[in-house]
C-alpha cells in the first residue's frame, strides 16, 4: 500500500496511508481526508485517485495556487513512488510500503507571481531595485516567523498579514538608535527591504549596510502600522482623517490633502485637508498643473524643487502658491477580477519653505502608503454604497412587491422617469367598526393587533404583483398596474389578492378568538381606469402615488362593500366577470357622475 509522506510544510513527518481503490481529498478543510495546516492549500486542493495496482492519479480541484508534480504544474497526472507533490507550502513524497530509499531532495518552486532575484536575474525587464552591496556569503540568515522564503534568497512579506518582525512603533523608527538584527540573523549579514510601489509586497535582499537596513526596516514598520490603522474602520472619513494623519506623522508636511473624485460629477472634491497646526477650515487653494499631471500619467510625482522643475516651468500657479517641494500620488486601488485600476483622487503634501525637502525614497514610500490606502478607501465606498442601496431597499420593501424591488434595484424601473397617465387598479380595504374595536383595547393591544393584521394583508397583496400606496389609519390602498406591473390582467391579480385577504383573515379571527382578542371584518372595493400616477407633494416631501377620478370612485366602493365583501365597479366587471361569478348591486350615484355608478359584488 502506498504512502503520502509529508516532506516539508507545517504537517511535516506525517505520513497517509493510500489504500487501494480509494478517492482522498487533500486540503484545508476539516471535512477532507487529508487536512493541511496550510494557508496557501485551498479548502479542497486536490483529490488522490489509488487504482488497485497502488497507483496514483492526482486531480488538482481548481485550486488558487495550483497543485505541483515533480515541479510542473498540473491538472490530472499519474504520479509514481518517490514522486514528489507540491501543495501550498507543504512538500509530499508518494513512498511504497516497503520504501527505504532516502527521500528525495525537495524542489523548490515558487508561485507565479512570487517572482525570485534568480528570475529577474534572466528577465531585465522585470529586475528589482538590487543594492550593489548585495552579500555573496553563502551563509543565509534564518527566516523571521511569519515571513515566507523563496527560491534565491529573496523573502515576501505580506503586510496585511504578516506580523511586525520588530515591534516597534513609527515613533520609535523615526530616532536615531541603532536598529539590532532580528533573532536568528547574522548581525553582519542582514536584510534590506525593496519596496514595491505596486502592491503590498515588499522583497527583502541581503545586505550589510547598518543604514540601509535601519531605513527598510524603518519602511516595513510604517507600512505595517499603515496597514492596521487605514483597515481597522470602514467610515470613509474617518478612513481618510486616519490616512492623512498617518502621512504627517512619518513626511512632517507644511500641509496635506486628500481629493476624490465626485461620482456624478468626475469633478476632483477636497475631503481631507491638514496643516502643522491640524485640521485647517481654510479654503484649499492647490496647483492643478501637478495635479493634473499626476491623474493623466497616472504616476506619482516628486518636485524637490517645484519652481525649479522643467515639467512646471512658468506655471503660475507653482509661483503663486510658493510651492518648493511637494509629492503627488494618485489613489487607483487594482481590481482584481479585472486586472485594471481606476483613479479614486489624489494624496499629496507639499513645503513651502524647505527646497529639496522630499527625495525619491520619501515618493516610494508614500506610493505604498497610498496603494494601501486606495483599496482601503474603495472598501470604505463600497460599504457607503451598500448602506444606502440596503436602505434603499429596505424602503422599497414597505410599500412594493420583492419582484418588483428588484426590478427597481436593477434599474429595470425607475420611479424619477415613470409617470403620466396609466390605467391602472385601485384597491382600498378598510376595516369596519373600527371605532368600537379601538375602544375595548389598550393603545399597545390596539397597535399590536393592527400591526399583525396590515402584515398580512401587505403579503396579500405583495403575492399578487400589488404595492402598498398608503396606509390611512385603518384602511390601505393598494395600486396594480403599471409601472410595476405592465400586464394587462392587473384587475384580476387585485380580485385574487382581495380573496386572498379574506380568506387569511378568516384564519386570523380564528386565532385572535382563541387568544381572548376581538375579531373584525373587512370590507374591499376594487376599480380600474385611468389616473395620474408619479411624484407628488412638495419639495421637501413627495411621494409616488396615484390622483383621479377613479381613486375616488375606488374608495366610495370600499365604504359601500360590508364586512367580507368585495365590490369592483362597471369599469372593471368586463373583465373579472369571466373569471369570478358576481352579482349586481344597486348602483350608486357619485360627485361629478351624470348617471349612478353600476356595482357588483364578486362571489367567492
Amino acid at each position: 500500500m502506498p504512502k503520502l509522506y509529508i516532506q516539508e510544510g507545517a504537517n511535516q513527518g506525517s505520513s497517509f496511508n493510500l489504500p487501494p481503490f480509494s478517492e482522498l481529498i487533500v486540503g484545508r478543510s476539516s471535512t477532507c481526508d487529508i487536512k493541511l495546516k496550510d494557508l496557501d492549500a485551498s479548502r479542497k486542493h486536490a483529490k488522490l485517485s489509488i487504482g488497485g495496482d497502488g497507483s496514483v492519479l492526482i486531480e488538482d480541484l481548481g485550486s488558487k495556487n495550483g497543485t505541483f508534480l515533480n515541479g510542473q504544474k498540473i491538472t490530472t497526472a499519474k504520479a509514481q513512488i518517490n514522486d514528489q507533490l507540491r501543495i501550498g507550502n507543504t512538500i509530499c513524497t508518494i513512498l511504497s510500503d516497503a520504501s527505504s530509499t532516502p527521500l528525495p531532495q525537495p524542489i523548490s518552486q515558487p508561485y507565479p507571481d512570487q517572482l525570485s532575484l534568480k528570475e529577474t536575474a534572466r528577465n531585465p525587464a522585470v529586475q528589482p531595485h538590487i543594492d550593489s552591496r548585495v552579500s555573496t556569503r553563502s551563509h543565509r540568515p534564518t527566516t523571521p516567523q511569519g515571513w515566507e522564503k523563496i527560491e534565491g534568497g529573496a523573502t515576501i512579506v505580506n503586510l496585511s498579514t504578516a506580523a511586525n518582525p520588530l515591534g516597534k512603533s513609527i515613533s520609535n523608527l523615526l530616532s536615531t538608535e541603532q536598529p539590532s538584527a532580528p533573532e536568528g540573523m547574522d548581525a553582519t549579514v542582514h536584510t534590506m527591504l525593496d519596496l514595491n510601489t505596486s502592491s503590498t509586497l515588499i522583497r527583502v535582499k541581503e545586505t550589510e549596510d547598518i543604514e540601509v537596513l535601519k531605513r527598510s526596516h524603518k519602511f516595513l514598520s510604517i507600512l505595517y502600522e499603515v496597514a492596521n490603522t487605514i483597515t481597522s474602520n470602514l467610515k470613509l472619513e474617518t478612513v481618510l482623517q486616519n490616512i492623512m494623519k498617518l502621512v504627517f506623522k512619518v513626511f512632517r508636511p507644511d500641509r496635506g490633502f486628500i481629493l476624490l473624485f465626485n461620482d456624478k460629477t468626475n469633478q476632483l472634491e477636497p475631503k481631507v485637508y491638514l496643516t502643522k497646526e491640524g485640521q485647517s477650515n481654510k479654503q484649499l487653494t492647490f496647483s492643478r498643473s501637478i495635479i493634473r499631471k499626476a491623474i493623466q500619467e497616472e504616476s506619482a510625482i516628486l518636485c524637490s524643487d517645484a519652481s525649479q522643475d522643467e515639467r512646471f516651468s512658468g506655471t503660475q500657479s507653482i509661483i503663486n502658491f510658493n510651492i518648493r517641494s511637494a509629492m503627488c500620488v494618485p489613489l487607483k486601488p487594482l481590481n482584481v477580477e479585472s486586472g485594471k485600476s481606476k483613479v479614486l483622487g489624489i494624496l499629496q503634501v507639499d513645503n513651502r519653505l524647505a527646497s529639496g525637502n522630499f527625495k525619491q525614497e520619501d515618493l516610494e514610500l508614500l506610493t505604498s502608503i497610498c496603494n494601501m490606502a486606495s483599496v482601503a478607501i474603495s472598501n470604505a465606498k463600497l460599504y457607503d454604497n451598500i448602506k444606502v442601496e440596503t436602505e434603499r431597499r429596505t424602503n422599497f420593501e414597505r410599500f412594493l412587491s420583492p419582484n418588483v424591488v428588484e426590478q427597481v434595484m436593477q434599474g429595470k424601473v425607475d420611479l424619477h422617469e415613470a409617470g403620466g397617465e396609466e390605467v391602472v387598479t385601485i384597491f382600498f380595504s378598510d376595516i369596519r367598526s373600527f371605532t368600537t374595536l379601538s375602544e375595548g383595547l389598550s393603545p399597545q393591544e390596539l397597535v399590536a393587533q393592527l400591526n399583525e393584521y396590515f402584515s398580512e394583508m401587505t403579503k396579500c397583496i405583495f403575492d399578487y404583483q400589488g404595492t402598498i400606496d398608503k396606509f390611512i389609519g385603518d384602511a390601505v390602498m393598494s395600486v396594480f398596474g403599471p409601472p410595476y406591473y405592465p400586464k394587462p390582467d392587473h384587475p384580476i391579480m387585485a380580485v385574487r389578492a382581495a380573496i386572498a385577504q379574506q380568506k387569511r383573515l378568516v384564519e386570523l379571527n380564528k386565532k385572535w378568538e382563541s387568544e381572548g382578542r376581538p375579531r373584525f371584518d373587512v370590507g374591499i372595493g376594487i376599480n380600474t381606469g385611468k389616473v395620474m400616477v408619479g411624484n407628488i407633494g412638495s419639495e421637501r416631501r413627495m411621494e409616488f402615488t396615484v390622483i383621479g377620478d377613479h381613486v375616488n370612485i375606488a374608495s366610495r366602493l370600499c365604504g359601500k362593500a360590508a364586512g367580507g365583501e368585495i365590490v369592483i365597479s362597471e369599469f372593471n366587471y368586463p373583465m373579472i366577470s369571466q373569471y369570478f361569478p358576481c352579482e349586481e348591486m344597486e348602483p350608486v350615484p357619485l360627485k361629478g357622475k351624470t348617471k349612478p355608478v353600476k356595482l357588483y359584488r364578486v362571489l367567492y
